[in-house]
């Protein structure tokens, strides 16, 4: 028995003849067949951006969440507001129960992240730094609005 005659080398992925191939690599894969996850390459300027943006848990009645009756659910606009006490909020993000707030500096969310632990309204707040940016956002557009708003009001004034 032990190894095979020359030219029949085990296949690959299991054993034997291939380096870097272990027993349970199936046909070259990971174990256990699932394919590896591969992470965006970030830019300089999703980096700076990331500085700047938060992860929100802990808030029950966020947009789209099961359970939530309209009119009772927490929009973008809420977020941003309640936020908009640690600084400027240039974007905000729903996704199921989690949102990202990015500010337009990073002092913004640096004192966002100090609320982490902290409960209003009877949610207990998990706040983090987040690790990627917002890259789709429902609240630009209306950010875009109120500066536009803003602008128009101080040039009639």
């Amino acid at each position: 028995y032990g190894m095979p005659p020359q030219g029949y080398g085990s296949a690959p992925g299991y054993g034997g003849g291939n380096p870097g191939h272990g027993m349970g690599m199936g046909f070259g894969g990971p174990p256990g067949g699932r394919p590896q996850r591969q992470e965006p390459v970030l830019g300089a300027e999703d980096l700076e951006r990331i500085f700047k943006t938060i992860h929100v848990a802990g808030i029950r009645g966020l947009r789209g969440q099961p359970g939530i009756q309209p009119g009772e659910e927490i929009t973008e606009e809420d977020l941003a507001a309640f936020f908009g006490n640690d600084g400027e909020v240039i974007g905000v993000r729903i996704n199921g129960p989690h949102c990202w707030v990015e500010f337009a500096e990073a002092a913004g969310a640096n004192s966002a992240i100090a609320k982490d632990g902290t409960e209003s309204g009877g949610h207990l707040l998990r706040i983090s730094q987040s690790k990627t940016p917002i890259r789709t956002n429902g609240y630009a557009k209306g950010r875009a609005v109120q500066l536009a708003a803003i602008a128009a009001s101080a040039e009639a004034a």
